[in-house]
């Protein structure tokens, strides 16, 4: 009986750490509409690579959509303000300053390391977009985040992860006890 009692609780904080895990690990994600009305995905964070199939013309219009919610919908984008009253930055990838960072939306390369693209500058307060250049083997990416975007997919409904654990633990506990039931009979 001490045997069970120590594998039932070894299972339940399995199954804890792993759903905390899991649920940890998802990025921070916005829903934009457009100029043109098309709906898409916005992550952050700093790439290792940058494709021509990420950097689009067509990206500039995301970024003034971005800089528009930002500018006249901060509530959408952070319960929590900085000190100066402005959007919290920090809780875009990349940016450990909650008073400054720059958010770029990549729609040019102009080699295989210098990129163009919009940026949109969380300062203090106060939020404003500026066309940026840089290269990255020479630039400072510290505070600054990079915006991917895609558009959504219609996918049907899948479980969360926590509840795949859960599923997963049950049916684990039903073939241990079914497996003791067989010994004790035998």
């Amino acid at each position: 009986m001490k045997s069970l009692s120590a594998f039932l609780r070894f299972i339940t904080l399995t199954v804890l750490l792993a759903t905390a895990y899991i649920g940890s690990a998802a990025a921070v994600t916005y829903d934009l509409t457009t100029l043109q009305g098309n709906l898409y995905h916005v992550d952050f964070g700093s790439p290792s690579t940058v494709t021509p199939l990420q950097t689009n013309s067509d990206y500039l219009n995301i970024a003034a959509a971005f800089y528009f919610s930002l500018f006249n919908e901060p509530d959408k984008y952070s319960s929590n303000l900085n000190s100066e009253g402005g959007i919290d930055a920090s809780q875009f990838g990349g940016c450990a300053n909650p008073l400054g960072c720059q958010i770029i939306f990549l729609y040019d390369i102009q080699s295989s390391d210098v990129l163009s693209g919009r940026a949109v500058n969380i300062s203090g307060a106060s939020v404003t977009q500026s066309n940026v250049q840089f290269s990255f083997s020479g630039t400072d990416l510290t505070n600054k985040t990079f915006a991917y975007y895609v558009a959504p997919e219609i996918t049907s409904p899948v479980p969360e992860p926590s509840t795949l654990a859960l599923m997963l633990a049950g049916f684990g506990l039903i073939g241990f006890k079914s497996r003791r039931r067989n010994k004790l009979s035998a």
